[in-house]
């Protein structure tokens, strides 16, 4: 089940950026199912994870997305969803 909360994070994600401890768990999640690829960015001594969505987490987040638009107009008060 993809909430309305891994939506935004994962749409921080498209194009790649630094990990932080709030999205943590959910990217770890993600990326076991194939839907985010980790790795790491070292700048100054310094060791921060990385994570870029794959090719099929970019086409789950826009089905996601889609189907987001129609609960929220369907019934305002479901945030969740299939995927």
């Amino acid at each position: 089940m993809i909430t309305s909360n891994d939506v935004e994070v994962l749409e921080k994600f498209k194009k790649g950026k630094n990990i932080s401890n709030d999205e943590k768990n959910i990217i770890e999640q993600f990326r076991k199912i194939g839907f985010v690829k980790m790795g790491i960015n070292i700048k100054n001594d310094k060791i921060e994870e990385t994570a870029i969505l794959t090719p099929l987490g970019k086409r789950i987040l826009k089905k996601a997305k889609i189907l987001n638009r129609i609960n929220k107009i369907k019934n305002p008060k479901i945030r969740n969803f299939l995927a």
